[in-house]
């Protein structure tokens, strides 16, 4: 559950995903008949991520559209990007196939 939260508090960190997120949320208020402006909704929480941006409090930096995942057809560490749901190797174009687990059942 820690993991979970964790996981949300860092993608709240980025700006887009805030823009994103009242974007939608003003789409929604919007469908059920609220009269809001959304051009001075979405000017104004620019602006506030920006002033966090600024004084720290949120990431400034475009997060890395790439991956560094051990590709498929090499073996050795490659940059993977994400194309129609699925990881994909950069240099060569393999598909990334996450290696199997290890264990073993044993039943006694």
């Amino acid at each position: 559950m820690t993991d979970f939260f964790n996981s949300v508090f860092t993608r709240l960190k980025k700006p887009s995903i805030i823009l994103t997120v009242v974007s939608q949320i003003g789409a929604l208020l919007i469908l059920c008949g609220v009269r809001i402006d959304e051009n001075l909704l979405m000017t104004a929480t620019a602006m506030i991520c920006s002033i966090l941006c600024t004084l720290g409090i949120l990431n400034s930096t475009a997060p890395a559209d790439e991956t560094m995942l051990v590709c498929s057809e090499s073996g050795e560490p490659k940059a993977h990007v994400m194309i129609a749901g699925q990881m994909v190797c950069k240099n060569c174009g393999a598909v990334y196939v996450a290696p199997e687990d290890e264990e073993t059942d044993e039943k006694g």
